[in-house]
Formats: C-alpha cells, sequence, structure tokens
C-alpha cells in the first residue's frame, strides 16, 4: 500500500514549485462542478430478503461479528447519523439500524422499524431491542446515542435515543424522536415515539426535516441532534424549490423515562444567486464539549460579506459558537482569511482568471464531521480542493461552486482538520485521497457507472465519509476515512474497492500517528469496508491504548444491490497506543506497516505467489510454509465477491492449490491466504482470455 501515501511522496513534493509569496498555477486544468445540493427522496425501492435460502450461513464476516440486518442499504448510506457510539459511563457501544424482515414478532412492522443493538464487551455478544415502530409512519435514516441516567453503571439502564425524519408512505412530512429503556423487551414493547408533523405543528414545535446530524449526550443531562431548515424538501427539481436555508438545534432533556424536545434555529448570512437562493451547501455540522457548556454549529457556503477578488468569496465553514449550553450563538472569527494559514495556502492553486488570487474550497464533499477538545476548541474534519473561478463574471452563473477537479498527479483533494482558535483558525493536513468518489451522475466521466453498488440497475454513488473522534477528555482523536489503492481499482483513480484508514492526534503534545489501513488482512472487509462508522467517542480498554468502536455494512448475499438486505458488522480492533502519538504535524506523513494495533506478523508464512499472472483457464497458488499449518485460501473478484474457496493442510515448504479459472470473466482478482490464526494476506492478480 505505500503508493497509498499521497501525502507522504507525491502531494509533498508537488509543493516544491510554489514560488515564495505567490500561488501555484496550472497547465489547462480542469472544472469540476461540485454538487452542493444532495436532496434525498422519501421513496425508495421497497427492501427485500436476499435471495440466499439460509440466511444463517451468511452472518459470518471474517473476522468480526454480524450485530443485525436491515431490509436495504439507504439507512446507512449518510454518515451525518453516526449510527455506532460508544458510552464510556456503562463501557458500552450501541449501534442504530432500520430492522430487517427477519426479526419476527414485532408489531405494526414496516421497513421504517428502528432497533439499537448495544454490547459490553466489545463485540462479543449483542443485545437489541425496537425503539421506534408504526403502522402508518416510516421512519428512515435513523440517528442513536445512549442516556445513562445519573449514578447508573448498569447498561440495562440505559436508554437508546434515536431521532431521524419519516414519512407515511410517500412524501417527508416531519422528524421523530424515540426513547426506551434498554432492559425493556425488544420485540413486544415499542419505545416513547414523539412526532413533529410539519402539517400539524403543536406550539413547541417547529417545521424541520431530517433531524438525524451528529447526535450527542453530554455530561449535563441532554441530548442534541442537529435537523434541517428547508423551504420544500419534497420538492426536489431545483435548488431554489428545495429551498435549504439553516439548521434547527434540537435538545431532549431527560424527564421520568422520557426526554422533553425543545428547539432552536440558525440561518447563516449566506450570499445569494441572483434567484435568492444561499450559495450554501445543504447540510452542517455540530459538536459539544463533553460537559456541554460550549458547542458548535459549522455551515458551508459563500458568506454574504464576502468581496469579489478576496479568497473569502468562496465555499468556506461559517462557524456558531455558545459558550453557555446553547443559551446564546455568536458567529466565530467571521471573514476569517484561510490563506494566513501556511498548511493551507501552499497546497492552492491560483484561479483561472486571477493568477494572483487562491480561493480554498472547504466543504463537506467528501463528507465532514467535527468535534470540541478539551481546550474547549473545536476540530472540524473535512475536504478542502482549489476554487476554480475568481467571481461570478468570470465563469459560469454559479462559478464559486466549481473546483479545480483533482487528477491524483499534482491536483489532489486534501483532507484537514480545521482547529479554532481564540480569534480564528488553524490547520492540520491529514491525508489526501488516492481516489474520487464512484457517483450516480451521468454526466460525470470519472464516476458514470463504476460503483461497485446498485440502486434499481443504478450507481449508487458514496463518497469517503470522513468521520472524527475523541477520547472523553477531549485529549486525543481520531480521523476516519474510506479510500482504495490506486493501483488495483478497476478504473483509474474511482474508489470501488474502499478500506477503512485511520489516523490519530494527540492533543497535548501536538502530535501525530501515522495512517493505518483499519481493513488491511480482514478476508471478508479487505477491498469492500462500505458505509462504515467510526464512534464519536474513543474507548480506552487501557491507560495507554485507544479503541475506536466501528462498524461496516454488507449486502447479505453479496450482490452488492442496495435494494435487498444487508448485515452490519462490528470491527472491535481499530486501535492505537499511545507510543504511537510521535509523527509532527504538517510534515509528510507517513503509514503504519501494520493494519491495526496488533502484531500481523505470520511466522508461519515464507512466500506467497500466484502464477501464470495474468492467467487464462487455470491458475495455482503457491503458499510456501516455515511449519505445518491451516491455510484458509478465497479467490475474490474486483468489487469483493467471492468466487472460490477452499482449505488445505498446509505442509512445511511449498503447497500448490490449483484454481479454474474457466468459468471467471477477464479483469482484476485477488486470493487471500490465511495462515492458521493469523491475518489474512491480500494479493492481485489478472485473468485475461
Amino acid at each position: 500500500m505505500k503508493k497509498q501515501v499521497l501525502i507522504g511522496l507525491a502531494a509533498f513534493a508537488s509543493l516544491a514549485t510554489l514560488a515564495q509569496n505567490s500561488h501555484r498555477t496550472i497547465a489547462n486544468p480542469k472544472a469540476k462542478k461540485v454538487a452542493t445540493f444532495r436532496p434525498i427522496k422519501a421513496q425508495e425501492v421497497s427492501g427485500q430478503t436476499s435471495s440466499v435460502a439460509n440466511q444463517t450461513k451468511k452472518t459470518a464476516g471474517a473476522p468480526y461479528k454480524r450485530i443485525g440486518g436491515s431490509a436495504n442499504v439507504f439507512g446507512v448510506t449518510s454518515t451525518d447519523t453516526r449510527a455506532v457510539q460508544y458510552n464510556a459511563d456503562i463501557n458500552t457501544v450501541g449501534f442504530v439500524y432500520r430492522q430487517g424482515s427477519t426479526w419476527t414478532g414485532i408489531p405494526n412492522y414496516n421497513s421504517g422499524t428502528v432497533s439499537y443493538a448495544y454490547t459490553s464487551n466489545n463485540g462479543s455478544t449483542w443485545d437489541s431491542t425496537v425503539v421506534a415502530t408504526s403502522a402508518t409512519n416510516f421512519h428512515r435514516y435513523p440517528a442513536g446515542a445512549m442516556y445513562n441516567p445519573a449514578a447508573n453503571t448498569n447498561p440495562a439502564n440505559a436508554f437508546a435515543v434515536v431521532s431521524g425524519p419519516w414519512h407515511p408512505g410517500s412524501n417527508w412530512q416531519g422528524v421523530f424522536f424515540a426513547s426506551k429503556q434498554l432492559s425493556m423487551p425488544g420485540t413486544t414493547a415499542n419505545g416513547n415515539v414523539e412526532y413533529s408533523d410539519n402539517l400539524a405543528l403543536t406550539s413547541t414545535q417547529r417545521k424541520q426535516d431530517f433531524a438525524r446530524t451528529d447526535m450527542q449526550v453530554t455530561s449535563n443531562g441532554n441530548v442534541y441532534v442537529l435537523g434541517d431548515i428547508a423551504r420544500d424538501v419534497n420538492d426536489v427539481s431545483s435548488v431554489a424549490a428545495y429551498g435549504w436555508r439553516g439548521a434547527m438545534i434540537n435538545k431532549g432533556v431527560y424527564n421520568a423515562g422520557t426526554f422533553t424536545w425543545t428547539v432552536d434555529s440558525l440561518i447563516p448570512n449566506f450570499k445569494l444567486e441572483s434567484g435568492g437562493d444561499p450559495i450554501s451547501w445543504s447540510a452542517a455540522n455540530m459538536a459539544w464539549s463533553e460537559n456541554g457548556q460550549t458547542g458548535y454549529v459549522v455551515f458551508y457556503g459563500v458568506d454574504a460579506n464576502a468581496s469579489v477578488g478576496t479568497s473569502q468569496n468562496s465555499y468556506q465553514p461559517l462557524v456558531y459558537k455558545t459558550t453557555d449550553a446553547g443559551g446564546t450563538w455568536a458567529r466565530h472569527a467571521a471573514l476569517f482569511d484561510f490563506t494566513t494559514i501556511s498548511a493551507v495556502n501552499d497546497r492552492l492553486f491560483a484561479t483561472q482568471n486571477n493568477t494572483v488570487l487562491a480561493k480554498p474550497f472547504i466543504a463537506p464533499g467528501e463528507g465532514s464531521s467535527a468535534t470540541v477538545d478539551a481546550n474547549g476548541d473545536l476540530h472540524l474534519f473535512c475536504s478542502m480542493q482549489s476554487s476554480y473561478w475568481d467571481d461570478v463574471a468570470a465563469g459560469p452563473d454559479d462559478s464559486t461552486g466549481y473546483t479545480v477537479s483533482p487528477n491524483q498527479f499534482n491536483v489532489w483533494t486534501y483532507l484537514y482538520d480545521f482547529k479554532t482558535t481564540a480569534t480564528g483558525w488553524d490547520a492540520m493536513i491529514v491525508d489526501s485521497l488516492s481516489c474520487d468518489d464512484p457517483t450516480s451522475d451521468a454526466s460525470d466521466p470519472s464516476g458514470v457507472g463504476n460503483s461497485n453498488w446498485l440502486s434499481s440497475g443504478s450507481p449508487l454513488a458514496y463518497d469517503a465519509r470522513l468521520q472524527i473522534s475523541r477520547t472523553t477528555d477531549g485529549n486525543h482523536i481520531v480521523y476516519s476515512w474510506a479510500d482504495s489503492d490506486s493501483t488495483i481499482v478497476p478504473t483509474a483513480h474511482v474508489s470501488t474497492l474502499p478500506d477503512i484508514f485511520m489516523k490519530g492526534y494527540d492533543v497535548v503534545n501536538n502530535k501525530m500517528t501515522c495512517k493505518k489501513n483499519m481493513s488491511l488482512g480482514k478476508s471478508e472487509f479487505q477491498y469492500s469496508s462500505y458505509w462504515f462508522y467510526s464512534s464519536p467517542r474513543i474507548a480506552k480498554p487501557t491507560s495507554t491504548s485507544f479503541l475506536i468502536p466501528a462498524t461496516t455494512s454488507k449486502s447479505t448475499d453479496g450482490s452488492n444491490d442496495g435494494d435487498i438486505s444487508i448485515d452490519h458488522y462490528y470491527m472491535d480492533d481499530a486501535m492505537f497506543t499511545a507510543s504511537e502519538f510521535t509523527v509532527t504535524v504538517n510534515t509528510p506523513g507517513c503509514t503504519s506497516s501494520t493494519g491495526v494495533g496488533i502484531k500481523e506478523e505470520n511466522s508461519s508464512l515464507a512466500n506467497l505467489n500466484f502464477y501464470p499472472n495474468p492467467a487464462s483457464t487455470n491458475g495455482t497458488i503457491e503458499v510456501v510454509l516455515n511449519e505445518n499449518a491451516k491455510m484458509d485460501i478465497v479467490v475474490l473478484n474486483s468489487v469483493g465477491q467471492k468466487v472460490y474457496a477452499t482449505s488445505v493442510a498446509g505442509n512445511a515448504g511449498s503447497n500448490k492449490v490449483d484454481v479454474n479459472l474457466n468459468n471467471l470473466s477477464s479483469g482484476l482478482y485477488f486470493y487471500q491466504v490465511k495462515i492458521a490464526d493469523a491475518k489474512a494476506i491480500t494479493k492481485k492478480f489478472v485473468v485475461n482470455k
């Protein structure tokens, strides 16, 4: 995976062409129109059970354990929900999901039934309970967390709290909030469910949609979740018709077994298009300190007061901050010039019509996430590119929405931690992406038909799923994202074989870790870690270790059909140790030689090879062992589907396993060899007919 370390060599080397006090230029760059408007339709293809006859034999996802299943993939397509969460008070990990149809006995079951699963032994065993189900209302895109009453130490006495949008069968109609004590019966009792109906609001409710973003429980006993304010989320014909404007802050307060919900709203002062609609991203983020006193809400767009010809006239974060638990909110560092930060400015290209001006395009295009550290400072994990044009007159009508298109040669999508300071911002570069996202947009040739997931026969788009986590004390942070190895993807620089990457940051000592591939060596998940979540809170099994609870999801039958059932798995070994936080920030990065914090060396294996390569009708996998050991061998196609598997009693010396390739079409394949209990080793070969 050495070529995955773009930040370590190539991306840093490209900075050498930057002259002092000037901006880099690039000959004939491509302009990329960024999809800042991403509406969600209420109707989806009805989820159906996989055609696999015996589903129990599909519950293995080596080396991880299955949590549960859903009727289709749509409940996990957005990272806004932060579906997996760790609660340190009860040392418990929870996961919210839409319940699949195979769990019988649920009253009023439909595809919108929401369940909450939890484990207190790092995934060895799970229990679950239905939190929200209705005969008439369909819950979608659930967010969830665990509220622990004061002084309680028993996980069963904690409460699952969930929220999200709902509809009665067609158009979106509002949001729901539900809660249930974990000890209550799983399938025979519904939780306490409150509906905010946009067609019949009460005196304490406000019109809002998609209350699913960045749910968090603070130690002062509050639960927060962010919703959207829009003109009409059911009219997705245009940006103007949809009319996204701002965010609704929902606060739940525990009250004798239930939660009382109140609302507050923030509507930023964005620059407006000619039609009167804000030049903004239809998304926001929220983060709170552990004690709930300091909070931030982050919007992305062009400030109304940004002047043409300045670096601020671009998509950038507009941040509102509270230091009194949400009593008052104030704008933080309005019109800050991000080009004054060298870690940002050194990686920007000049705009195409003004070579002395560079404008950072800071946005949630690859996902985004925020947290608050021990000092009360915001850490915003999102992507940055270079804006293509200077102003509207020089380019297309919506020129601020264009960036210099990444080519992974001298133009990259950078991943940053943007950190607030007392008077402005600082920034740390985390990494750069090796690949672009698959897309469902037929006008974008970089991703047409290249997604390994389909819905109704069309490509299902996904991004790098950027997420950020912190320890309860706020002294350590971990960034996580998905990316593919550009040297093996079937279509150049399109992320169709994603792994999960993580990198840590020590707030106190200002040091980072090397990047780790947490999917490396996981036989069922390497090159196919789709739809992953990482917990906003980090667990600490020991005083010097950091465990990031995470989940990933796979189609039950391996088809990657988003319209049929999927299974959710818990990753129990995404870890860092204190000794790994030694890397100076904003310097050429590194990749750990191991995927996780567990020793991976395999003393039994001496050599591994496949020949001929390319192959046609037959191939041979040669495994050279230092001692007798069991060998588990799997062959996967380019989308991670298993096409061959066998187990062999290996002997010390050379072991040859012949593989019949007659039924395989031409293309890229992977073979994985697992020796005894060691992690699998994956290599690639090509079939050419």
